[in-house]
């Protein structure tokens, strides 16, 4: 079973709009040329460096909070189904402060930047497409923040898996509660979506970036697209070795209203906080041996 892909070029024409659509009914696709091979060098690159200081470095950048700029060491973010410690540390980056971000690596800083508006603008036109697939006249592209979001980066080290909890893994099986999920080419295979019922391990090269449908994608559209259930797996097969994996996540979230309104379908309200509440309690342990 494949994962459909769309040539990034094509977006920029209405009749593939609809293509699109088609494609990203069950909640993901792969856009295929989205970023340059350099960019995707570039990406992979800043992220080796950040990871690679020491731990006494990295420690003295901890986040404040979740998800907010800064690093956040392996072991604390924990699994929404299970509780469970994920095997990750990850890096938030904000393209327009260097807040918690290391003075040495400004270079660094300004290249992620630069990533940042790539995958606003392709996140932006890929939103741009699916409204106009629907035919909903500007109210998808209206739902969501004009503003460019964070960077998350996250490492998934190798040499760290030892004495795993049962019930461990790489990362949650769990959805986003984004509008569009933006996940450019990773170092290492592992990222698994969920289609009709199975996981389907995704295979990406340099420049292309993988499109995920978020909960809050699925709302405004009445279903119509589905928001894409998703892990990482330890490894993707009998022979291949379990290796450090470097991925990078960029997501189009809500606008800042308390609100948001459906753009198809039964005519609904919700508030976005409340909405991202019930998404969280959601999930159960039932799904921990998906």
């Amino acid at each position: 079973m494949n994962v459909g892909s769309v040539e990034f070029e094509e977006l920029r024409t209405a009749t593939s709009a609809g293509h699109l659509l088609s494609k990203m009914s069950s909640g993901v696709t792969i856009l295929r040329g989205a970023m340059s091979q350099s960019s995707s060098s570039v990406l992979l690159g800043a992220m080796r460096r950040l990871f690679g200081k020491s731990q006494d470095e990295k420690n003295r950048y901890h986040s404040q909070r979740a998800v907010s700029p800064g690093y956040e060491p392996y072991g604390v973010a924990r699994a929404i189904d299970t509780a469970i410690p994920n095997l990750l540390e990850s890096w938030t980056v904000s393209p327009t402060s260097l807040a918690k971000f290391p003075n040495d690596s400004r270079d660094d800083w300004y290249d992620l930047a630069d990533v940042c508006r790539t995958l606003n603008s392709t996140g932006s036109l890929a939103l741009a497409a699916l409204d106009w697939g629907l035919d909903v006249g500007g109210l998808l592209i209206r739902s969501a923040c004009p503003n460019i979001s964070d960077l998350r980066l996250i490492n998934y080290p190798a040499h760290l898996i030892k004495d795993i909890p049962q019930g461990a893994r790489r990362q949650s099986i769990h959805v986003d509660s984004s509008i569009l999920t933006l996940l450019p080419h990773a170092s290492e295979r592992g990222l698994r979506v969920e289609i009709d019922g199975q996981f389907v391990t995704l295979s990406t090269m340099p420049g292309d970036v993988v499109l995920m449908a978020g909960s809050l994608l699925e709302f405004l559209t009445d279903g119509r697209i589905l928001a894409s259930r998703h892990t990482v797996g330890f490894n993707e097969g009998p022979n291949e070795r379990i290796a450090d994996r470097l991925s990078a996540v960029y997501m189009i979230d809500p606008a800042p209203t308390k609100y948001l309104h459906r753009v198809c379908g039964r005519p609904e309200t919700i508030s976005v906080v409340e909405h991202q509440s019930e998404y969280t309690s959601s999930f159960s342990p039932s799904g921990a041996n998906d």
